[in-house]
């Protein structure tokens, strides 16, 4: 009897360690309804399927607020989450949300949007790891294009998303900057009522951009616009019906803007948009993924993995996103 009841206990011990562990990674996106990061949630749900013992949990945000980051840390933090992936929109404000909602034992990421350097430097622990665009770089290679283009207004306006968020930031620092270095003999000038900021609200970009498109600039044209994302992109058919409703042609406009989702894309095929310079949102979802799986296995990562841009104009609109700069 004894041998048969230590039999039994070695048969239920080998089946519950023949059970391989679920990991639970959570990819918390500034707006989960946004295409960019449904492509963020692709790669995700791809890349956990191929492992097989990681599951993909992607919280729904349909708004781009910190509160709301904030009350999902809240709720994982009594979960049995493995690993946490997060687009940071306040670093100030994610740090002080982190201190009392991350575990000690949850490993955190960045993708897309990282912690700010006032942030890093104060905190250099505060995550393992980014995986996303240089967004310094991204802004920079906008410039480039634009510059390549010489469209014939000077004034050009920022349209970014929220006025807080690092990763914008860099963006329009990196597109300024380098457009000053280039343009030697100072004919672009930045129009003195931007940049704007939608919060990364549809809405309140397509009625900014419906702004920009009206301005009153010295040269008597419509500024130049530059879109540092998606958001006004969000509804093609919006944005098509502003352009056609301002009564400008598409040929009169040089609207150039960061990301190549579909929408994009149509819109540059259409005329509509001069230039894109495109991130890889789904790769930030499947690698986001290999990080955590990594790091929870104790395998060492590397600090900053960026990932590689799109550069897409009308006559390569087909292929640019195979090709990677």
């Amino acid at each position: 009897m004894k041998v048969k009841l230590i039999f039994l206990f070695f048969c239920i011990s080998l089946n519950i360690s023949s059970k391989e562990k679920i990991y639970k990674f959570a990819i918390i996106a500034k707006n989960s309804e946004q295409k960019f990061y449904k492509e963020v949630q692709k790669g995700c749900e791809r890349r956990a399927a191929e492992l097989k013992n990681v599951e993909c949990i992607f919280p729904k945000t349909k708004s781009a607020n910190h509160l709301v980051q904030e009350r999902i840390l809240m709720e994982l933090y009594n979960s049995d989450i493995d690993g946490i992936a997060m687009a940071v929109i306040n670093s100030d404000y994610t740090e002080k949300s982190l201190e009392k909602y991350l575990r000690k034992d949850v490993p955190l990421i960045t993708f897309d949007a990282d912690f700010s350097k006032k942030v890093l430097t104060k905190n250099q622990t505060i995550r393992k790891a980014y995986i996303g665009t240089n967004n310094y770089q991204l802004g920079k290679t906008l410039a480039e294009l634009f510059y390549k283009d010489k469209p014939i207004p000077k004034e050009y306006c920022v349209l970014s998303g929220n006025r807080i968020a690092d990763n914008l930031n860099q963006r329009v620092k990196g597109f300024v900057e380098t457009l000053t270095k280039l343009d030697k003999k100072k004919y672009y000038i930045h129009n003195e009522r931007c940049p704007v900021y939608s919060y990364e609200k549809s809405d309140k970009s397509l009625s900014f951009f419906r702004k920009i498109l009206r301005l009153q600039t010295e040269d008597k044209l419509v500024p130049s616009v530059i879109i540092m994302g998606t958001i006004a992109q969000e509804d093609e058919a919006k944005f098509r019906a502003m352009i056609t409703e301002s009564g400008k042609k598409k040929s009169e406009l040089n609207i150039y803007s960061i990301d190549t989702i579909q929408n994009q894309l149509n819109l540059l095929k259409d005329g509509y948009l001069k230039g894109l310079v495109g991130q890889k949102p789904e790769e930030m979802g499947s690698r986001s993924i290999d990080l955590l799986f990594s790091i929870k296995k104790g395998v060492k990562v590397k600090e900053l993995n960026y990932t590689d841009l799109n550069i897409c104009t009308r006559s390569n609109y087909l292929t640019c996103t195979k090709s990677s700069k």
